[in-house]
């Protein structure tokens, strides 16, 4: 048999997509439902049996009954019971129709039953029952897979700005008017460092984004504890390098700057891990905004040391001009008919290099006091 759709291609198999069992659940009540679906395959040019008709639709009554059981548990359930069905759900090999390559392949792990074990525990902490919620950020690496496309094709449509963390929080802190009390609540039994970590990455992860930079919840990972210029790899000020690198709002940028973040750790940091001049111009520019300082001014120390490398290289020219004058005498005195040539010579080549020192020497001088 052929299929048409991604609805029912889904519900043949008995897949998770929910789309299929919204649309075939509601056929299932019905008493022609089966006479109901043929037609609509008929409609698409294609043949379906009432015996393959009637399997679709209980595949996907049994995937709504197996949905409802999964949010109770979630819900309702103890702690054991929640973790118990999410590793029976995490370990379950699915059969998925793959809409790219248009073939069956065997997934391990079934998104509908933890999607809707999560949304059950969610729940659950809503209504003042926060056990569940607080054991899914205590065991990460058990329930970091929900939000995990588990077929190719899901691959290509997935949004790259997703992160399990900020989107369980979002979505826990919605529209509370103390975001900040639920992120501690819902983060209650993780041990401090882990904690630490976990709100430092997920800051990081809101202002490097182009789709989770919310000005109030990062307000309130500030408030939960997140460090503005925390260190990643040995780097401060990353975190604010990502908020100018996505081009975050002034208020934001200010905002991480009264939380810690500093332009001076980003600017070495950028410099230092060889980001191209004009992102640290980018930089620059927030900062001639918020701190009032000119963009294309470093600070005097930073300007000491450039002219201080620049004498170093006018000291080795001199250098090489000596030489070079010194070669030049003794060509003198081998070659006299050239002597008055070679002496033009020498003089044109050291005169640049005397009023290089002088100038250089000049600016350093004036720098200092």
């Amino acid at each position: 048999m052929g299929f048409p759709g991604k609805k029912h291609k889904a519900a043949a198999q008995n897949t998770t997509d929910t789309e299929a069992a919204e649309t075939t659940t509601i056929a299932a009540h019905e008493p022609d439902a089966v006479d109901k679906l043929i037609a609509e395959y008929q409609s698409m040019n294609h043949i379906v049996t009432r015996e393959e008709a009637q399997s679709i639709l209980n595949a996907a009554k049994d995937d709504e009954q197996r949905r409802s059981a999964c949010f109770n548990i979630g819900k309702d359930g103890t702690v054991k019971e929640f973790r118990d069905a999410n590793q029976t759900a995490n370990k379950k090999v699915i059969k998925y129709r793959d809409y790219i390559y248009e073939d069956m392949r065997d997934f391990t792990g079934d998104n509908a039953a933890q999607q809707q074990l999560f949304n059950g525990a969610v729940q659950a902490f809503k209504d003042g029952h926060p056990e569940n919620i607080q054991t899914v950020f205590t065991n990460l690496d058990e329930f970091k897979e929900i939000d995990k496309p588990r077929t190719e094709s899901a691959m290509f449509s997935m949004n790259l700005g997703r992160d399990f963390v900020v989107d369980t929080l979002k979505r826990l802190t919605q529209d509370s008017d103390r975001p900040s009390d639920i992120i501690d609540l819902a983060l209650a039994d993780v041990p401090e460092q882990d904690r630490q970590a976990l709100l430092n990455s997920a800051l990081r992860h809101c202002v490097g984004s182009n789709f989770n930079g919310d000005k109030t919840f990062i307000a309130a990972l500030l408030q939960s504890g997140a460090n503005a210029n925390a260190e990643f790899g040995d780097f401060k000020g990353l975190i604010l390098g990502d908020a100018v690198m996505t081009g975050k709002s002034q208020p934001i940028v200010e905002m991480l700057l009264e939380n810690g973040a500093n332009f001076n750790d980003t600017l070495f940091t950028m410099q230092a891990q060889g980001y191209k001049e004009e992102s640290i111009n980018k930089l620059r520019l927030y900062r001639d905004r918020i701190t009032n300082d000119p963009a294309s001014q470093e600070t005097t120390a930073a300007l000491l040391e450039k002219f201080r490398l620049q004498e170093e290289t006018i000291a080795q020219q001199g250098k090489t001009i000596e030489q070079l004058r010194e070669t030049m005498a003794e060509l003198v005195e081998r070659l006299p008919a050239q002597a008055q040539t070679a002496a033009v010579i020498t003089t044109t080549a050291q005169a640049p290099a005397a009023a290089n020192q002088s100038q250089m020497r000049t600016a350093s001088q004036a720098l200092a006091r």
